[in-house]
């Protein structure tokens, strides 16, 4: 392995199992950039709808938008650009990198080495050549660079994702925050083997537990206004931890406690409660 490339590794995997996969606290940005309270999130998780484009014009990426990037949780920008951030700060590291917009995904590609940052990749960071389609053994997952076009392809049909145009580091966050936005899924994946997920399902009034993110079928739940009462109300905490503790890999302590979202799941919780009712635990379909 190159030095280089080894130092990505080590930069990808400190980044991928320092923290979740998470929207927590690009939800939290997101309120407070528009003015609303938690308790207006659970009674209307549209009001994220509102934010435009334009909004983020203000912001600047080492300051205000730093939070949604350059912390321990986030979705797949946060991820490649914190790992940028590292990378390109080592002197002398002939380290550059392109980021590109894959219709919602962003990765990133170093233009010096030719490697790669996509939290998708089973592998960590890796080289990628001129007009090579790189595969790794147990995913459908491909990569290809060819005369500066970017492409992957998820696998399972879900068509080959293109892109030649380079975007900037703000851009590429400021349209993260807009996807959020506009579909306010709140959820929380452990890594770094694609753990247990917890997500707010806010139209049926739940919190889902699954245990298998490709097998959905089955979740734990803990809804609201279903009939619960005060002691429900004191038992479905200690069962969501006892559910991540059982579940979430092998460094869910430090990724249940990272960038306090933990904190801010406790917050719509709260605001749930306070909306809907008393939670209640029960089970939705079969294990098998």
């Amino acid at each position: 392995m190159s030095n280089h490339l080894q130092l990505a590794n080590e930069e990808w995997y400190k980044t991928f199992e320092g923290g979740p996969y998470s929207t927590l606290k690009m939800i939290d940005f997101l309120l407070g950039k528009v003015g609303a309270t938690y308790n207006d999130f659970v009674e209307s998780p549209g009001t994220l709808k509102s934010i435009k484009k334009e909004d983020f014009d203000s912001e600047t990426f080492t300051g205000s938008l730093r939070p949604t990037w350059g912390s321990l949780t986030g979705r797949c920008t946060s991820f490649a650009l914190k790992i940028i951030s590292q990378l390109e700060s080592i002197e002398d590291s002939n380290f550059v990198f392109s980021i590109y917009d894959l219709k919602g995904h962003r990765i990133a590609r170093c233009r010096n080495t030719g490697i790669v940052l996509d939290s998708s990749s089973k592998n960590g960071a890796f080289q990628l050549e001129e007009s090579e389609w790189k595969r790794f053994e147990g995913t459908d997952a491909a990569w290809k660079w060819s005369n500066g076009t970017s492409k992957f392809d998820a696998g399972q049909n879900q068509g080959i994702k293109a892109s030649l145009e380079i975007i900037s580091s703000k851009q590429a966050i400021a349209r993260c925050l807009l996807e959020v936005g506009a579909r306010p899924v709140v959820l929380r994946l452990f890594r770094p083997a694609f753990h247990c997920m917890i997500s707010w399902n806010m139209k049926q009034k739940r919190l889902e537990l699954v245990l298998d993110i490709n097998k959905k079928s089955y979740k734990i739940l803990i809804s609201w206004g279903k009939g619960g009462d005060k002691e429900e109300e004191a038992r479905c905490p200690r069962a969501l931890i006892d559910f991540v503790a059982k579940n979430g890999g092998p460094y869910w302590r430090g990724q249940w406690a990272a960038d306090d979202v933990s904190g801010i799941n406790k917050k719509i919780w709260t605001a749930a409660t306070r909306t809907w009712g008393y939670p209640l635990f029960n089970e939705l379909g079969t294990k098998e």
